[in-house]
């Protein structure tokens, strides 16, 4: 089962930007239900991830989260200004953002589908004025619970509270500042 997520700004505010034409950030998270209660964990390499999940008792699942951004501007504030206006407009049902400047103006627009993206992007791609697109998706490796719908939900959720507490924001100053 495949799904995109909503919260697509994991990658703007991971510690490890870098500036380049393309950047993606993959994590897998391990969800468990233990003594009534839910947690997760998230590593950065996929084997061990597998590990974790192996250990656990049932109900359990392993997610993969991939955030990613493209980016065809090398000057650090114009990045800042397109990745800022994608997270000024955040759209759940839309999670893929490609923002651009055009004629002096930042302007943007959100996807359903990546595909519908990253075409988007590359009609930009060699205006001089920059394109950004910025993307996140969640899949389901695998999942053993039991075939409940509810325990899934409530996996999936743990995951995405976990996300949320491992990425941290960081002020305007702090991304993407890594020069080449």
């Amino acid at each position: 089962m495949k799904r995109y997520c909503g919260v697509l700004f994991h990658l703007l505010f991971a510690s490890t930007c870098v500036i380049g034409d393309s950047i993606q950030d993959t994590e897998y998270c391990v969800a468990r239900k233990r003594n009534g209660n839910y947690d997760a964990q998230f590593f950065k390499n996929r084997s061990d991830a597998e590990n974790k999940y192996s250990q656990q008792s049932r109900p359990k699942m392993l997610q993969e989260y991939s955030d990613g951004q493209e980016v065809n501007v090398s000057e650090n504030k114009r990045k800042v200004q397109l990745a800022k206006w994608c997270s000024d407009n955040v759209d759940a049902k839309k999670p893929f953002c490609v923002s651009w400047h055009e004629w002096g103006v930042l302007t943007g627009e959100n996807f359903s589908s990546k595909s519908d993206g990253e075409t988007k992007y590359d009609s930009l791609k060699k205006d001089r004025y920059g394109a950004m697109f910025i993307y996140s998706e969640v899949q389901t490796l695998k999942s053993d619970t039991g075939g409940s719908s509810k325990e899934e939900k409530n996996l999936e959720r743990e995951c995405e509270k976990n996300k949320r507490l491992v990425d941290t924001p960081m002020d305007d100053s702090q991304m993407l500042v890594e020069e080449e």
